[in-house]
């Protein structure tokens, strides 16, 4: 079940971050026109998708990490690029808490991060099952 889990997720972040870029160039009427920030639309995009590409790749170091223990260690390193992601976005939204909160933006990117921890420790909680089963 929640091999399906990740699939599903990975999907929804990889559709989320399309409608990143779908939403930001979308023409909207207003006193200011229609000036896009191509900073934070592309932080945005590239933060979502290669959060959606690493759940997906997580999901499919899952379902074969049984047969191949070189893919355990894959999914270590994968474990370690999410934890430097929750790094980077936390870094990212407390450099730019005032900018995110003019533009609604911090509610979305503030989920982005719990859910990034969120992962991040679920994954360090799966190896630490390894390790005292002796998979690992």
């Amino acid at each position: 079940m929640g091999k399906i889990l990740l699939f599903i997720l990975s999907f929804i972040w990889i559709a989320t971050s399309f409608w990143i870029l779908y939403d930001a160039y979308t023409p909207k009427a207003g006193p200011i026109g229609n000036s896009v920030n191509t900073n934070s639309v592309y932080i945005g995009f590239i933060s979502t998708f290669s959060l959606g590409i690493l759940l997906f790749s997580i999901a499919l170091i899952l379902n074969y990490s049984d047969e191949n223990r070189k893919l355990r260690f894959l999914y270590i390193l994968l474990n370690i690029v999410f934890y430097l992601m929750f790094i980077g976005v936390s870094g990212f939204v407390i450099i730019n808490w005032n900018g995110l909160k003019e533009i609604d933006r911090l509610p979305i990117w503030v989920i982005s991060m719990l859910l990034l921890l969120f992962v991040s420790l679920l994954q360090s909680f799966r190896i630490r099952t390894w390790v005292i089963e002796g998979k690992l």
